[in-house]
């Protein structure tokens, strides 16, 4: 790979999205997602497993983080990469989502992509 098409690849930006249980595609801009089972959420799970207001993703644009609202049955991350790091339960604290991690929202599973944007 030569200097300018690595420096091209650095300068490319990602799209986050949220794949669904239903397989339905959810794009993370940049801002505040909330998921759970109101319907003032964003992403609206119907579920007595999943709290009203059970989750949060906050994204920048380069990071995405995910925080638990709360919630009774918990907020679960297995790591999608090939590290050690297993399955973390989400809190207040946050969690730093990479592409692949599948989360676990009550009994609703999701996988977390990026996809490349198109200059």
């Amino acid at each position: 790979m030569t200097t300018d098409s690595l420096q091209n690849e650095a300068n490319q930006e990602n799209r986050w999205i949220l794949i669904g249980p239903d397989k339905a595609r959810y794009e993370l801009k940049p801002g505040s997602v909330v998921l759970g089972r109101s319907a003032n959420c964003d992403i609206m799970l119907d579920s007595p497993q999943v709290s009203r207001r059970h989750a949060i993703i906050e994204c920048d644009g380069q990071t995405c983080t995910i925080y638990d609202e709360g919630s009774i049955t918990g907020t679960f991350v297995e790591a999608g990469d090939d590290s050690d790091e297993g399955r973390h339960q989400v809190g207040n604290q946050g969690y730093h989502l990479k592409p692949g991690d599948q989360l676990q929202i009550g009994d609703a599973g999701f996988t977390l992509v990026t996809e490349l944007i198109n200059p």
